[in-house]
């Protein structure tokens, strides 16, 4: 499989399993340890601030 395939297939993956099950194992599993968000506030721009981030932001959409 191609590279391109390969990233698409991760991209797939991330967004059914971590967007819309929420599934932190994945998150874990598919985001580096030094991960950087640089559109993030500074304080929460890393993996486990992303990771809080979508959290919070999925459990209330599931809520709604």
């Amino acid at each position: 499989m191609a590279q391109l395939e390969k990233n698409k297939e991760i991209v797939k993956r991330f967004n059914l399993e971590v967007i819309q099950n929420c599934n932190e194992d994945t998150f874990q599993e598919l985001m580096h340890v030094d991960f950087i968000n640089r559109t993030a506030p500074a304080q929460s721009n890393d993996a486990k601030g992303m990771w809080n981030t979508f959290q919070t932001l999925l459990m209330e959409l599931k809520s709604v």
